[in-house]
């Protein structure tokens, strides 16, 4: 539904702003879902970058502990999603991902 995307994400930041132990918890989300207007696959490099961003502002962290993508894309080589999310740890807003599809 339009307007609901990250909606948990909000309240849960909300949350673990207002009690202050982020230290504490292990924090997992996760992006590469459909296109809310197009149902397009969001599966690339630039599409995650964009969902992750949105999550670490709408979560109020600096890094989520577990990043899942939601989806995969055939059409995508798996080395650079693979590629992609390892220069995400090395940056630091992650620290491990995997897939729940």
């Amino acid at each position: 539904m339009p307007g609901e995307r990250h909606r948990s994400e909000r309240i849960l930041g909300d949350w673990l702003q207002k009690r202050g132990f982020r230290d504490q918890v292990v924090l997992a989300t996760k992006g590469g879902h459909r296109d809310q207007v197009d149902q397009s696959l969001r599966v690339t490099p630039e599409k995650i970058s964009k969902d992750l961003a949105d999550s670490l502002l709408k979560l109020r962290v600096d890094y989520i502990d577990l990043y899942y993508l939601h989806r995969d894309d055939p059409s995508i080589p798996v080395s650079e999603i693979i590629d992609y999310l390892n220069d995400e740890i090395a940056s630091g807003k992650i620290r491990y991902f995997g897939s729940s599809n």
